[in-house]
């Protein structure tokens, strides 16, 4: 049996090889690093080696677009009615959810993977109930291989998870019965020395089941099969695409957003430091002198003396590059970039070299954002959506009792969750915009109601004008816009009872 999970993790570890590579580049590209031969050539040779960060401030314009998404109100799901579903149980579900969700920090967990899914393409996570809380464990790419005959997530037929731990932890896991009492070798000179662990996720008859092995040495437990079914879900911002043939293809990697945008960084970078260098040449022209002219060196150095010479033919300056058609190239690059990756230099707060309007800025950022909101409602599908889908069905089985009170849990009630995604990753100033002049035909609307004295009409335009005020102020900070409108209202009943 070990055999054969050795086996299993060589495939899945051969797989994961073939998507390695541009993962590290990637990785690389955003942490704004060059190799360091070529860093160690451009210095060796007194060359510009400024790096500028293209797809590092675009990682982060899609990293504060998720934010917004899913943050910008207090409460990140909904639970709604179903099959079957008892309202007054989902009313307790989701004073739990909203209660374990705040407990355990979503935007600490969250806001890391928000970043790295913009340039590595996929997110991987855990979720589990972990003693007396549910538990969302972000988990890295190059530790999570996947069977690498899936076709997608729903063909996978296994998972292997690689971690460490160290032999305290393993000890503990054996002392409360999770791991079998084998025989291990520990170094007994490094009391914190971590020990890789493999964990194996397989498909059998249906059902998941677990097995853990140490290193390739030892199985810790196996095939125990899960009750809450597979814990690890994945997802992405963008399909990845096979090509006719390929047959090394991982369905369930997404494809890396700003994959296209990196070698036009490249390029980017070798021609903005060749703009630099041909600038200085024409801050700091190289001198032609004869060997003959006898100049001294200081009279070159000091701007304001002047240089002696019996024949003037004796001096000259080297050609200037001609830096024009080098600064076209490079804005041609960085136009190519914010049509590869979908985000334009005016959603980073940039300005373009062409002159343009405020209106057409606007255009031109809220056009972004419709490619933004692609990656957001597929990164929601994949991946978010899922994830709560299971951290609510954890929640229902083995929450505090205290939230269910008289509820029979033994089976999980059919529900539906709610995430509004796509609000967020709009231009703010957009959406104030349109938001503000919906207002302003509300206003004149409920004028004329109240003109031809319809009470009625005026009192729904009053409430639709109270809900579009509701979607404008988290734009303006304000975050607890609806616990004020529930406050009037609690007010307005109390004074009706008076």
């Amino acid at each position: 049996m070990l055999d054969r999970f050795n086996k299993l993790i060589t495939k899945a570890k051969n797989g994961y090889s073939n998507y390695s590579s541009s993962f590290k580049s990637l990785n690389n590209a955003y942490l704004l690093s060059y190799s360091d031969e070529k860093r160690k050539f451009l210095y060796d040779h007194d060359k510009s080696a400024l790096y500028f960060p293209k797809l590092n401030a675009k990682a982060k314009r899609i990293m504060d677009a998720l934010s917004q998404t899913y943050f910008e109100s207090d409460k990140i799901a909904l639970l709604e009615n179903n099959i079957n579903s008892d309202d007054k149980i989902l009313e307790m579900w989701q004073y739990a959810f909203d209660y374990y969700t705040k407990s355990i920090n979503l935007y600490a967990i969250l806001q890391p993977e928000f970043l790295k899914v913009a340039f590595l393409g996929t997110s991987i996570a855990k979720v589990y109930w972990d003693n007396d809380k549910p538990n969302i464990e972000m988990l890295d790419i190059d530790k999570v291989f996947f069977d690498p005959k899936a076709k997608n997530y729903d063909d996978l037929r296994y998972i292997i998870h690689e971690f460490s731990l160290t032999k305290d932890d393993i000890k503990g896991y054996i002392k409360d019965k999770v791991y079998k009492n084998v025989n291990l070798e520990f170094d007994s000179d490094d009391e914190y020395k971590r020990y890789k662990l493999y964990d194996i996720y397989e498909l059998k008859k249906g059902k998941w089941v677990l097995s853990t092995i140490f290193d390739d040495r030892a199985i810790l437990r196996q095939e125990i099969e899960l009750k809450d079914g597979l814990p690890i879900i994945c997802g992405y911002t963008l399909a990845q695409v096979k090509k006719l043939g390929e047959s090394d293809f991982i369905g369930v990697y997404g494809e890396p957003p700003l994959a296209s945008i990196l070698p036009l960084q490249d390029e980017f970078n070798n021609l903005k430091n060749a703009s630099i260098e041909a600038t200085k040449q024409h801050l700091y022209p190289k001198m032609l002198i004869d060997k003959n002219a006898q100049i001294d060196r200081d009279e070159l150095l000091n701007p304001t003396s002047p240089i002696y010479v019996k024949n003037l033919g004796a001096v000259s300056v080297l050609p200037k590059p001609d830096i024009h058609f080098a600064n076209l190239n490079i804005q041609a690059i960085d136009n190519d970039m914010s049509e590869t990756s979908g985000i334009s230099p005016q959603q980073n707060g940039a300005t373009s070299v062409r002159a343009e309007t405020a209106t057409m800025s606007s255009i031109m950022a809220n056009e972004g954002s419709v490619r933004l909101n692609g990656y957001i409602r597929t990164y929601n599908e994949t991946f978010i959506e899922p994830l709560f889908y299971q951290f609510a069905k954890l929640i229902y089985k083995y929450g505090d009792p205290m939230f269910f009170v008289g509820v029979d849990r033994s089976e999980v009630m059919s529900f539906k969750l709610n995430l509004e995604c796509g609000i967020g990753a709009l231009n703010k100033e957009v959406q104030k915009k349109n938001l503000i002049e919906s207002s302003s035909l509300l206003g004149n609307h409920f004028q004329m109601c109240l003109a031809i004295q319809d009470i009625p009409g005026a009192e729904l335009i009053k409430n639709a004008h109270e809900e579009l005020i509701a979607k404008l102020m988290p734009l303006f900070g304000i975050k607890d816009f609806d616990k004020y409108r529930k406050e009037k209202e609690s007010d307005r009943l109390y004074e009706s009872q008076q």
